[in-house]
């Protein structure tokens, strides 16, 4: 699981110079794969919270 959204630092220069001086949203979906480890913990009774998966 991952606990941060990362850019390598020619993505993060690439974005901020798209985004510059320009009002923007933007929205950071999680991969698949940490869906489907919410929705494991949830079934069984845990909360994803206590799961380590924030």
């Amino acid at each position: 699981m991952h606990d941060c959204t990362n850019w390598s630092p020619p993505d993060a220069r690439e974005i901020v110079g798209i985004t510059d001086n320009d009002p923007t949203t933007l929205y950071i979906y999680p991969e698949a794969a940490d869906i489907d480890a919410v929705a494991r913990a949830v079934a069984v009774g845990r909360l994803p919270s206590r799961s380590d998966l924030y």
